[in-house]
């Protein structure tokens, strides 16, 4: 699905393309930016129905848009993506990233335990954090100039710095009980899994950092609590419980606390002002909604950022330098 406006100055790229928050970020660029950002927009399927009416709308808006597969739970998967994405910016068949970049919306959460990706990773570990480290290395060859926003959780703080330290691989196919999480212990995987994004992102912010004329940022932004549905996966009698009856308050809630609970339009125009902003000072910033805070403690640890992403290279089996 591609409808490409030759007009277009610069590409952005948004993982989870047909979910609740990845295609209202979408829908925000196409109306309020229109002819200026051609939209690279991904899901595992582009067939559903939720893809389908994502498009139906861009197309009435006239976006330069266009929807490709693409399977975070197989780490071959995004660098075959990567690689025709780098291939299609040297031949000039979509805009360069410079004044765009790219937005890691796509995620998981579920209470099983130890389902696995397609490379053996427990699919929390692999798709919150393998993927999205991966998608950022493997595009920087045409990122410069380019604004990274890693689609952080205030779940964040839940979580220790060394959660994910001791996680290994199996091997596929091998039978396992298919147990259980309860709801607090399934919210703090989840919750590590986007501390290690955070962290990671300082320790490569700082290596981008190092080299000459670096005009790569990295920022995370919380959109806080969501209405509508998620494409999480996790299904949940007290969330969704939760969900109707901040449905019913939420008018007083944004009055005490504006993150509190918003449809995704909201988090949607806080994401897509970030792309209209200065860049110079934005690498490592941590936003709220529109407002700059800082992460939790466990996150700005120097020791901690670094065997995060020490770790995460040799699972990618990458260089710890780029």
């Amino acid at each position: 699905m591609a409808s490409i406006n030759s007009e277009t100055k610069s590409s952005i790229f948004i993982t989870g393309g047909n979910g609740s928050l990845g295609s209202a970020i979408a829908l925000q660029i196409a109306r309020f930016r229109p002819k200026k950002y051609h939209l690279i927009l991904t899901a595992r399927k582009i067939t559903d129905p939720r893809t389908i009416n994502v498009s139906s709308t861009l197309k009435t808006l006239n976006a330069s848009f266009e929807f490709q597969t693409l399977d975070l739970s197989s780490l071959d998967s995004i660098r075959s993506f990567a690689a025709t994405i780098r291939e299609r910016v040297s031949r000039n068949d979509i805009p360069r990233f410079s004044a765009g970049g790219m937005v890691l919306s796509a995620a998981m959460n579920t209470l099983l335990k130890d389902t696995k990706t397609k490379d053996g990773w427990n699919e929390i570990y692999g798709i919150n954090v393998l993927a999205q480290i991966l998608l950022i290395r493997e595009l920087l060859p045409v990122l410069n100039g380019g604004l990274v926003i890693n689609i952080a959780s205030a779940a964040h703080a839940m979580a220790a710095a060394n959660y994910f330290s001791n996680e290994t691989k199996t091997e596929i196919g091998g039978e396992h009980a298919e147990e259980n999480l309860g709801l607090g212990d399934a919210m703090k995987r989840y919750g590590a899994s986007k501390l290690w994004v955070i962290m990671a992102s300082h320790a490569l912010q700082r290596r981008l950092d190092a080299k000459p004329n670096n005009a790569i940022k990295i920022v995370s932004l919380d959109p806080g609590g969501m209405s509508g549905d998620s494409n999480l996966g996790l299904d949940h009698w007290v969330l969704n419980s939760l969900k109707v009856v901040l449905g019913f308050v939420r008018p007083v809630l944004g009055r005490l606390k504006k993150d509190a609970f918003n449809p995704p339009e909201v988090p949607a125009k806080a994401v897509a002002d970030l792309f209209e902003m200065e860049r110079g000072g934005l690498g490592g910033k941590y936003f709220v909604l529109d407002d700059e805070v800082e992460s939790s403690g466990a996150s700005l640890e120097v020791k901690s950022q670094e065997e995060a992403w020490g770790k995460i290279c040799r699972d990618l089996e990458i260089e710890r330098e780029v």
